[in-house]
């Protein structure tokens, strides 16, 4: 019996950790998982009570928070057009956001290249033509792409652009 109650309160605290571990945007109510042990005749309902902490961005844990509308980032993003920077996403990639949103408002003078066909202005020819091997990625002509989500810091390092 002793083994028993060890292996359930290791199993509640594996399946607490699980379950902490990711934080969803909002509340998911908690299910009851039943567990019955073998060879035994005990049946114990595990419902794992988790409160995600509260966020202050829509962006997930592990990727960079929105930068605040304060921020400017005005000539960053003008040099890096007029660098002839291309960011290349999809209007469905969770990381294209988080790359647009580091932005906030001067995204606008971005130039951006959608490669989904189903998004507004796709055209994956476009992006094969550039060579986009994922999404984000960020293009200037006669250079190697980036790929992935890039910090302010690193775009402007790879354009020569001043970051403010």
């Amino acid at each position: 019996m002793k083994k028993i109650i060890t292996t359930l309160v290791l199993a509640s605290f594996f399946l607490a950790g699980c379950v902490s571990s990711y934080v969803p945007r909002e509340r998911i109510p908690a299910i009851p998982v039943p567990l019955t042990l073998p060879s035994s005749n005990v049946s114990v309902n595990v419902t794992p009570e988790v409160k995600a902490p509260a966020q202050t961005s829509d962006a997930s844990p592990s990727i960079p928070a929105k930068t605040s509308a304060k921020t400017n980032f005005t000539k960053l993003a003008k040099c890096l057009t007029q660098s002839d920077a291309i960011m290349y996403g999809a209007y469905w990639c969770p990381h294209c956001k988080v790359q647009k949103s580091l932005f906030g408002e001067d995204f606008q003078y971005i130039k951006y290249q959608e490669c989904d066909p189903n998004g507004e202005d796709g055209d994956p020819k476009a992006c094969n033509k550039a060579k986009v091997e994922g999404y984000p990625s960020w293009g200037i002509p006669g250079q190697k792409n980036l790929v992935g989500e890039q910090t302010l810091e690193d775009l402007a390092k790879w354009a020569n652009c001043p970051l403010t």
